[in-house]
């Protein structure tokens, strides 16, 4: 019973969200669109996404609820902020790319 219960609280703590994809296209540009997703570990490592490749990294705090993450994609700035919600739990982090609004991020 007691290997049960540790196998079921370790699947727990390794799970991890994702989100749905987004499109952007950054301002001037006449290149194919950029695809942003991301991923939110149990334990609150935060990683957005820029066409499969890294681009932020953060965290989210698992007390607060708050977060970021930050850094960069083809020169340009990569930024999340992030709250919870108390009620749902659901994760929303609004994504900025080089100052522009790129979209929100949810993650459950």
């Amino acid at each position: 019973m007691r290997v049960f219960a540790l196998a079921c609280l370790l699947s727990l703590l390794s799970g991890c969200a994702s989100t749905d994809a987004l499109s952007y296209r950054p301002a001037n540009s006449t290149g194919p669109a950029w695809i942003l997703d991301g991923e939110k570990s149990a334990a609150g490592a935060l990683t957005i996404k820029i066409n499969g490749k890294p681009a932020a990294a953060g965290n989210v705090n698992l007390l607060t609820g708050e977060g970021s993450a930050s850094g960069d994609y083809e020169g340009r700035q990569v930024r999340a902020q992030c709250s919870t919600n108390e009620w749902t739990g659901e994760v929303k982090c609004m994504v900025t790319i080089g100052g522009e609004f790129a979209g929100n991020m949810s993650f459950d």
